[in-house]
This record gives structure tokens, sequence and C-alpha cells, in this order.
């Protein structure tokens, strides 16, 4: 898990920002480069998993891409995590208040 200071300035720069970097070429991170981007923390064991796009909605997540549980007025996205897994999720950004109590040997990057 991914975790940063603050879950929507993530998301809103420094993601964008490694998207438009790679779009043209297409997205391929791995989830040690995202979690150093985002200030995150990361099992050491995750760092080289290769990251291929980026969903924070399972519903229309890819196999390989990571996913980024956002907390909206709505929805939260801490509650898919499980989700996201079960559906080829390499990683997932969660924020460390809500990170879920089975995390131990999932690829989370876990961000304040």
């Amino acid at each position: 898990m991914l975790s940063c200071r603050s879950f929507r300035s993530f998301l809103s720069c420094r993601l964008e920002v490694l998207l438009l970097r790679d779009s043209a070429a297409g997205f391929r991170m791995t989830l040690g480069e995202i979690a150093e981007a985002c200030e995150g923390e990361l099992e050491e064991a995750w760092a080289s998993a290769v990251a291929t796009g980026v969903s924070t909605d399972t519903r229309r997540l890819h196999a390989g891409e990571l996913f980024v549980a956002l907390t909206g007025a709505r929805q939260n996205g801490h509650g898919y995590v499980d989700a996201a897994f079960e559906r080829g999720a390499v990683g997932v950004v969660v924020a460390r208040s809500k990170r879920p109590a089975e995390a131990k040997g999932r690829s989370l990057v876990v961000v304040d």
C-alpha cells in the first residue's frame, strides 16, 4: 500500500505528472517508483512489481493496474481493496489511517 500526506494531492499532482510523462509510450512504473514519487511506504518484496495503468474504480480496473483507494463524499475506495486484488490489481494505494487490517503480505502503498 502507498500513503501520502495529502491523499488528494497525491492523486491530483504526482500521479497526473507520472501519467502524462508516460502516456505516449503507455504507463509502466514499478510500485517502488510509485511509492517513492508519493513519499509512501511499500514492503520491499513488491518494489519491482510493474503497474501498467491506474484506476480509481474497481469496475473498470484491468489486471496489472494500480488501484488508488480514494475517499469521497459518497464513496470510500478503501472498502474496495479486496475487490481490486480479486480483479488483478498489482497494488493498491491507501491512506495510512484507513489501511486494511489484513494488509500484511499484500502490495499496498501506504501514504499519510
